[in-house]
């Protein structure tokens, strides 16, 4: 992940409590606190496999943060396995029907076995370094077989010891599933669903419209059945795949499908909106429930086939929910899974013990300087946050940069409403608030460079004449001459001088920096700091021309800066996955100042409080009363 740091106001830490030297240097390393309880911890669950003989026995795949979990209760706790999958993503996962204890894994450098339940992994070298999308095993469970990215179907009949390649050369491969007989079927993107009764000699392709399909998902039952989400349709087979009919609720596009394979009369497909579509008798009838899941957006499900009733799906950013009563309610069951990502924050100018926080699923909100959090944005969809402002003016006014927009509340966080909806889907990375004219508004976006409101985010108009680039992460303002704007950008830095109306980019940073994050010295607005995939970069003139400033840092990724008020010098700079550092004599010598090994995101520094707080991938930390 990559962030910035979104609000302007950055204030002095020389009233903090502790060891302070003069000039505000520390004189040791901080002792920070985590203040994230009621924060959830989030992750993006891609894959549940549920052990063939235990129910209680479930495997989690996350993609965000990467890793791979084992519960034996159900999905009451979790236990992560890591060992010899350290650095790697794993993108599918699958059992051996016979052997719950024998695992298999697919990432995005090919395959790993385990023979322990998951707890050590070794590579299976004789695989191409792939991503490998798709695992199933035959139910014999000595044959298996692979789907690849644009390398097609591989299959091992000694247990991933050796591989040869099956066919579907060049299609990238979805799902896979084995019948009882037999018979392999494998979805494709874009390449439909193809079926083998050979082993994988010859594959012959469904007939139209499912030769050009997306299948995401594909299940055979004991009996035979076929089942395939194609497109967004549930369709189904009695004939090894000859003929298809669709099967699905009418209108209803679905995103992930899982059917009990006994004899297939349960099956649940997941909606776009979080709906969950529910058949228990072979999709002749359907019911739609999941009404509580409406602000998440779902990924994936599992069922058992032994417990029907009980199903579980993997969401985006809010990890697992579980159903005991076949879909009617679910209720999160991951609490120590993932991490608690703050990708935004920000104080509230009007309240000082108030904060705000964006997360992976949302904003919450601390009325006590971070002792505690509460959810303010369930109802406002699935919100993947990584800005926020608030109006220093007007009290109660917050915006919230997603990943489809800029949301708006009037009510100090209580209601939302999306202010950018007539520009699509935008992902927002910035939001700054012109320093005169609190409803004048500026946010760099993903696709649109940068979007700007004058009317308090009711409309809004892209203003990117001059700029070369599409996508523009950190944003700063003059804070006395608020025509004058820097924008960092994916490849290079940009100057305005008329509110953003024309673009200048500035020549003098090397080629192919990114800037995440930017900040102006209060006391010298000359003086202006870039955080970017090259450490930190300062100007003495107004950006025109910059000089590296990373002794002491090393070779870092800069995601966030804040600058004190004083004019003393003292800068702060997160990283990514190197902790916070901290220089006293304006970026030319560099220290750490703990969390190390985190991501920091946001830093916001409190005079008047004494205190200091930043968002990291591991909560919202303090340091300070």
């Amino acid at each position: 992940m990559r962030h910035l740091l979104m609000y302007p106001t950055l204030i002095c830490l020389c009233a903090l409590v502790g060891p302070m030297l003069l000039g505000c240097r520390p004189a040791v390393v901080p002792r920070w606190q985590l203040a994230s309880d009621g924060i959830r911890r989030q992750s993006e669950v891609i894959q549940v496999a549920i052990a063939p003989d235990d129910p209680q026995s479930l495997y989690l795949v996350t993609y965000e943060p990467a890793g791979l979990y084992h519960s034996i209760d159900g999905g009451t706790s979790w236990e992560r396995h890591a060992g010899g999958l350290e650095g790697v993503t794993v993108l599918s996962l699958a059992l051996d029907p016979l052997d719950s204890q024998t695992l298999y894994a697919g990432t995005v450098s090919g395959g790993y076995r385990s023979a322990d339940g998951g707890k050590t992994w070794q590579h299976m070298p004789n695989l191409p370094i792939s991503h490998i999308y798709a695992l199933t095993l035959a139910p014999e469970g000595h044959t298996i077989y692979v789907g690849t990215e644009g390398l097609g179907v591989y299959m091992s009949d000694d247990g991933g010891v050796s591989w040869r390649r099956t066919g579907l050369q060049g299609a990238s491969v979805l799902s896979l599933t084995v019948a009882p007989s037999g018979t392999i079927y494998a979805g494709t993107s874009r390449d439909g669903i193809w079926v083998s009764s050979d082993g994988g000699v010859q594959w012959q392709v469904a007939a139209a419209p499912l030769d050009e399909a997306n299948v995401p998902n594909l299940v055979v039952t004991n009996e035979g059945t076929v089942w395939a989400l194609a497109d967004g349709t549930p369709c189904l087979s009695y004939d090894e795949g000859k003929t298809w009919r669709s099967a699905g609720p009418p209108g209803f596009e679905g995103v992930s499908m899982a059917v009990e394979r006994q004899v297939g009369r349960v099956i649940y497909v997941a909606g776009r909106m979080g709906e969950i579509a529910v058949s228990r008798d072979g999709g002749v009838t359907w019911q739609v429930t999941g009404g509580e899941l409406s602000h998440t957006d779902i990924i994936c499900l599992a069922v058992h086939s032994q417990e029907p009733n009980t199903a579980y799906l993997g969401t985006k950013g809010d990890a697992l929910y579980k159903t005991t009563d076949g879909g009617l309610t679910w209720l999160s069951t991951s609490n120590n899974v993932g991490k608690r990502v703050v990708s935004a924050l920000v104080k509230d100018l009007h309240h000082p013990r108030t904060l705000y926080a964006g997360t992976l699923h949302g904003v919450y909100k601390s009325d006590n300087g971070g002792d505690s959090w509460s959810f303010l944005t369930g109802e406002a969809d699935a919100l993947y946050v990584q800005a926020l402002a608030v109006d220093p003016h007007e009290s109660g006014v917050i915006y919230a940069g997603a990943d489809n927009g800029v949301y708006i509340s009037r009510d100090g966080g209580r209601s939302w409403m999306r202010g950018s909806w007539a520009l699509g889907n935008l992902t927002i990375f910035s939001l700054t608030i012109d320093s005169e004219d609190h409803n004048t508004v500026y946010a760099g976006s993903w696709g649109n460079n940068i979007l700007r409101t004058t009317d308090g985010g009711r409309s809004w108009e892209p203003i990117h004449h001059g700029l070369e680039t599409l996508s523009v992460y950190s944003f700063a303002i003059h804070p006395i001459k608020p025509r004058v704007l820097y924008a960092g950008t994916v490849e290079a830095m940009y100057k305005s001088t008329d509110r953003g109306e024309s673009w200048r980019r500035l020549e003098a940073m090397r080629d192919g920096i990114t800037t995440f994050a930017l900040a102006i010295d209060p006391t010298d607005p000359a003086l202006v700091y870039a955080g970017t995939t090259d450490g930190v970069y300062q100007s003495t003139d107004g950006g025109e021309t910059w000089a590296s400033r990373q002794e002491g840092m090393g070779q870092v990724t800069v995601t966030a800066l804040a600058v004190h008020a004083t004019g003393s010098g003292a800068l702060y700079a997160g990283t990514e996955h190197r902790g916070l550092f901290y220089s006293a004599d304006a970026g030319e010598h560099w220290i750490p100042w703990g969390l190390a090994g985190m991501s920091i995101y946001a830093i916001v520094i409190d005079e008047t409080e004494g205190a200091m707080w930043v968002g990291t991938d591991s909560g919202v930390f303090r340091h300070g009363p």
